[in-house]
Order: C-alpha cells, then sequence, then structure tokens
C-alpha cells in the first residue's frame, strides 16, 4: 500500500510539512477546526 501511495505522490509534501515543526502542525490542525476521530 505504501509504495503504491509514493508512486501516486500521496507523500510528496508529507517531508516539508514535517520540517514546519511539531507546533506548526498542531496550530494549523486547531485553526481548522478538526474535531474526532473521522467518523469512527
Amino acid at each position: 500500500r505504501r509504495q503504491g501511495a509514493l508512486r501516486r505522490g500521496d507523500w510528496y509534501k508529507t517531508k516539508e510539512i514535517l520540517l514546519k515543526g511539531v507546533d506548526w502542525i498542531l496550530g494549523e490542525i486547531k485553526a481548522s477546526g478538526l474535531r474526532g476521530r473521522g467518523g469512527a
């Protein structure tokens, strides 16, 4: 599955996002208003 995702380019921004740091990532999630567990 992972190889297929990589071939499709699904993960092309992952490194860039991780390099922005945990504080930036958490800030983006909070600002987005996401809540819950995705309908689980």
